[in-house]
């Protein structure tokens, strides 16, 4: 039994840890909204905190018979045919990401226990799955399939998975046909339309709330929002006006 805001450290000992998410738009363009880059001013700000990046590298890397690469299935005939298997690998090592007890140096934190993931398995349901089935590269059989485990895992961990909130890094509008960024080294193609849908989802789910989410507590969770259309890379004035949000933001989650 686990209770609410705490995760085990041993089978008799537990310590409170306060998980938030942030989130913006598609992985293969976290270019494109600097997240990657937020990701790393939050952990350079936040030294305390404990920022868990995406696993890239286990999309990347699937062993079977050699070594295959899920995240360029992205086109045509291999975007119907291994989409469901990506959104679903995807998740699962988000989930197995988010089971992980935090790291033992949080202990000594004296602002308390902080955890801050790069995405979560909500953001793969309630955007990148759900986009998918919209777009149709995954079926209706499919895509109630993946509702089903997802609602099941989400119920069965409770608040080992759970959330207290969301950091929504808002990018602007996507107003141009083709946008190319270099990933590994490889240049991708990436329409309009499916950067537009995208943004879409992001707006249902966290401004306007019709998407419909399966999680009370989800439901409930304050959501931040950042103008990610505004140079913060190297601007250290914008850097340290997210930093003052984001540490209101978490003062008022600890404050729950």
């Amino acid at each position: 039994m686990f209770r609410p805001g705490f995760s085990p450290v041993s089978d008799s000992s537990y310590y409170r840890v306060l998980r938030f998410t942030s989130t913006g738009n598609d992985p293969f363009l976290c270019a494109a909204v600097g997240k990657s880059t937020f990701a790393r001013l939050l952990q350079s700000a936040c030294p305390d905190w404990e920022v868990v990046t995406e696993p890239v590298s286990k999309w990347q890397n699937i062993q079977s018979q050699g070594t295959f690469n899920l995240q360029q299935q992205k086109s045509g005939s291999a975007l119907m045919r291994w989409s469901y298997t990506f959104q679903t690998h995807s998740c699962m090592s988000r989930m197995k990401t988010q089971l992980q007890p935090p790291a033992p140096r949080l202990l000594q934190s004296e602002g308390g226990a902080v955890q801050v993931y790069e995405r979560s398995i909500y953001s793969d349901r309630y955007i990148f799955a759900l986009n998918s089935f919209e777009l149709g590269s995954i079926n209706a059989t499919e895509w109630a399939i993946y509702q089903d485990w997802h609602s099941l895992l989400v119920e069965e961990f409770g608040q080992r998975v759970a959330l207290e909130g969301i950091i929504y890094l808002r990018p602007p509008t996507v107003g141009y046909i083709y946008i190319y960024i270099y990933i590994h080294g490889q240049e991708q193609e990436v329409q309009q339309d499916y950067l537009e849908k995208l943004h879409v989802q992001h707006e249902r789910w966290l401004l306007d709330k019709s998407t419909e989410v399966h999680s009370e507590s989800l439901r409930a969770a304050p959501v931040l929002m950042l103008d990610a259309s505004v140079e913060f890379k190297s601007d250290p004035r914008v850097q340290h006006d997210y930093i003052t949000k984001v540490r209101r933001h978490e003062e008022h989650l600890q404050s729950q």
